[in-house]
C-alpha cells in the first residue's frame, strides 16, 4: 500500500487566479485526485504486465484505489503475492508443457491436487523444475514402482505460480515520476469545467 505525495500549491494558485469558489475547488481537487490515482494504477499494471507477461486485465484484481475526501488523499494498494499460473490466461496443453496466456511451464501437468479445482503442477524430481516458477507449498509424498522394479518419484509436487513481488516493487519505486504533472493537468481541466462550463449551476 502506498500514498501519492502531491503538491497542491499549484492547484490552489490556479483556483485563486480565476476566482473559483471553495465548492468548485473541492470538486476539481477530488476529481483530479481520482484521475491521478487511476493513472497510477494503469502505469503499475502496464509495467508489471510487461515484465511478467501477465495481461493487465488479469492484474486488475491486484490493484485497489481509495480516495479519502476528508484529507484530500489517495491510497493505492497493490497485491504482490504470487499469481496462480492457471489464472494467468487461457490454458493450453502440449505434449511437453502447459501454457497459460503468454507463459509456459515445461514439464508441468494439470491435476486435481490439494483442492481448488484443476491446477498446474510439476514434480520436484522433474528436470524442468525451477524453484522460481513454483510456490513454496509441497503437495503429497510417496513413490510409484514401475513394472520393471525401479522407483519413480511421483511426489512431492509443487503448484505453478508467477512471482510478481519484485516487479511490483520496481514499478512502485518509480511511480511518483510524472504524477505531479498528471495531477496538475487533470486539475486544470476539471477546474475549467467547474468554473466555465458548470458555473454557478
Amino acid at each position: 500500500m502506498m500514498g501519492l505525495q502531491l503538491d497542491l500549491s499549484v492547484a490552489n494558485d490556479m483556483a485563486a487566479r480565476i476566482g473559483a469558489t471553495e465548492k468548485q475547488l473541492k470538486a476539481a481537487m477530488h476529481g483530479a485526485l481520482t484521475d491521478t490515482g487511476k493513472a497510477a494504477t494503469i502505469r503499475v499494471k502496464k509495467q508489471v504486465s510487461g515484465s511478467t507477461k501477465i495481461s493487465q486485465k488479469r492484474l486488475t484484481v491486484r490493484v485497489k484505489m481509495r480516495r479519502y475526501q476528508d484529507d484530500d488523499s489517495v491510497v493505492l494498494w497493490f497485491g504482490a503475492n504470487p499469481v496462480s499460473f492457471h489464472t494467468v490466461g487461457k490454458i493450453r496443453y502440449t505434449t511437453r508443457s502447459v501454457v497459460a496466456g503468454r507463459i509456459s511451464r515445461r514439464g508441468a501437468f494439470p491435476a486435481h491436487i490439494g483442492g481448488g479445482g484443476l491446477r498446474t503442477f510439476i514434480r520436484e524430481a522433474s528436470a524442468h523444475y525451477k524453484r522460481g516458477q513454483y510456490g513454496d507449498a509441497v503437495y503429497g509424498v510417496g513413490y510409484k514402482k514401475s513394472p520393471y522394479g525401479s522407483i519413480k518419484s511421483r511426489f512431492p509436487v509443487r503448484l505453478a505460480v508467477v512471482h510478481i513481488d519484485a516487479e511490483v516493487e520496481a514499478a512502485l519505486a518509480t511511480l511518483d515520476h510524472g504524477m505531479q504533472n498528471i495531477f496538475d493537468k487533470n486539475f486544470l481541466r476539471r477546474l475549467n469545467y467547474e468554473v466555465v462550463v458548470k458555473g454557478n449551476a
